[in-house]
């Protein structure tokens, strides 16, 4: 506590030392990526869902384009 009663503010926190040391790889993705130029479907979505499905112990992961398609499927 400060001396006039109030709380110690805690420090922001500040990603750009994680950007910075994942800036690399994350460029070569996007650069590959883009130069497919195929946004959706396709391998590297193929490798993401099945990717999340292992991380997560589940036999199948989908992704989808917003949260709100993600919450229709959920309810369905």
């Amino acid at each position: 506590m400060s001396s006039s009663g109030g709380t110690a503010a805690l420090p922001f926190f500040d990603a750009s030392r994680s950007f910075e040391a994942t800036w690399p790889e994350l460029r070569d993705r996007l650069d590959e990526i883009i130069h497919r130029g195929k946004y959706s479907h396709g391998m590297m979505v193929e490798r993401l869902e099945r990717a999340i499905a292992d991380y997560t112990g589940v036999r199948h992961a989908f992704g989808v384009n917003s949260g709100t398609d993600a919450l229709i499927m959920l309810l369905r």
